[in-house]
């Protein structure tokens, strides 16, 4: 999802758009059959950053543990850079 890219600095401009974009991608995704928990962990993540840098430590923390837990479920439990 190159919208919510951090590397690429949507996230870092516009964090409350990131988290706005990310949630919507996020309910759009659940609504497949089968859903990559790969893209989930991912779009769980980059709302996870929106939301720290727009200050939401709390709510950081709550995406970025979801995002980690899916993360392992799909084989990934290093994160998004695993082979």
């Amino acid at each position: 999802m190159p919208g919510l890219s951090v590397r690429g600095g949507p996230v870092r401009s516009d964090p409350q758009g990131a988290v706005k974009y990310g949630q919507q991608a996020l309910q759009r995704l659940r609504t497949l059959a089968n859903p990559s928990a790969a893209t989930e962990a991912g779009i769980l993540g980059a709302i996870a950053d929106g939301e720290r840098l727009a200050g939401h430590s709390s709510a950081a923390e709550e995406y970025f543990r979801q995002s980690l837990q899916k993360y392992a479920r799909a084989g990934r439990d290093h994160g998004p850079m695993q082979p």
